[in-house]
């Protein structure tokens, strides 16, 4: 039986993700992905309501959403019900592109500046620490004009054991070949989004383990609540030799 069969089968269908699409993204995002993926975890980056809270959502929202809405570039699995069940968030990098440069955030003084906002620059310090980014995408992907950088990689609790994670990597990998790109790009913080990158063909670029990252006193572990993860791993995919029958 064909993947599209099986999910034929099953009720779930996948929708190209349109701008319009951004509230119910972000509700699944906020139920699925966020309270479980361990970096924002550890650190509560989105808890609260406040005003702090309300800016770091916003900048979530930013960079992490609302440009992977554009051009067809992310994908949702849908149920037979309507719910999204599975999202690939990405979008498509071309040379040039820059990321939001935070880091100042992470050095300012604690009396005078919030303290979710000094975490927020040190975790973009975390990543700099083994050069992630689009700005080391370039660098370190060899003739590397454009590429695919995915943002996250999503499974509702109830539909996991479907091989959605699987189908989701397949159907993005497939539109950023189609529109040009030559890699896939991603940072892995969880052993699962890892394992499902690795069996489908990912390498391993850079890593980083978290209880090496110390917190601004150089003292300190940063992440303090990390559970069964144990680091950040770039990992990159070539599309020429990514196996889109597996």
């Amino acid at each position: 039986m064909s993947s599209s069969d099986k999910y034929t089968e099953l009720g779930v269908t996948f929708k190209v993700l349109e701008p319009s699409d951004q509230p119910i993204i972000m509700d699944f995002l906020m139920e699925s992905f966020f309270p479980e993926e361990p970096v924002f975890r550890s650190l509560k980056m989105l808890e609260g309501s406040g005003i702090v809270s309300n800016y770091i959502s916003g900048l979530v929202r930013d960079e992490l959403v609302d440009p992977c809405l554009l051009d067809g570039q992310s994908i949702a699995a849908i149920d037979k019900d309507g719910t999204v069940i599975g999202t690939r968030l990405g979008c498509i990098i071309q040379k040039g592109k820059k990321d939001p440069d935070l880091r100042w955030m992470g050095s300012m003084p604690s009396w005078c500046f919030p303290e979710k906002l000094i975490k927020l620059g040190h975790m973009m310090n975390f990543f700099e620490s083994f050069r992630y980014g689009n700005k080391f995408a370039f660098e370190d992907i060899d003739n590397v004009e454009k590429f695919y950088h995915g943002k996250s990689l999503t499974v509702g609790s109830k539909a996991r054991g479907m091989g959605l994670g699987k189908e989701l990597i397949k159907q993005t990998n497939k539109i950023a070949l189609e529109q040009g790109c030559s890699h896939v790009y991603i940072a892995a913080t969880s052993i699962y989004s890892l394992a499902i990158f690795r069996k489908t063909g990912f390498q391993i670029l850079h890593e980083r383990p978290y209880d090496e990252f110390m917190d601004r006193d150089g003292k300190t572990q940063f992440f303090t609540d990390m559970r069964e993860h144990k680091s950040c791993q770039v990992v990159l995919v070539d599309l020429k030799e990514f196996d889109f029958d597996q």
